[in-house]
């Protein structure tokens, strides 16, 4: 497995086809990306990502869904419109 390593955590990451073909179950928040794989936001790349829980295996993982923060968004809030949205207390749940 190939890893990116300029932080302190790493960062699994293969092409879309090695993942499918070793289709690991990664660990809880174990975060793995396609890294021949993206959309894009104007001059950013976004890759696709997977996050795990565990349990399921990579073919059956959905791709986590990226937002974006401090743009200029289009509309009505959330992430991926540009605004930050308050989850609340974490410790609380409200």
């Amino acid at each position: 497995m190939s890893y990116i390593t300029k932080s302190p955590y790493a960062i699994r990451n293969e092409t879309a086809s090695t993942w499918t073909a070793l289709n690991p179950v990664l660990l809880v928040a174990e975060v793995g990306v396609e890294n021949n794989t993206y959309f894009t936001s104007g001059t950013v790349r976004l890759y696709k990502t997977k996050i795990g829980d565990g349990v399921t295996a990579w073919t059956s993982l959905p791709y986590a869904q990226l937002g974006t923060f401090g743009g200029t968004g289009g509309g009505g809030g959330g992430a991926g419109s540009g605004e930050i949205v308050d989850m609340g207390d974490r410790t609380t749940g409200s």
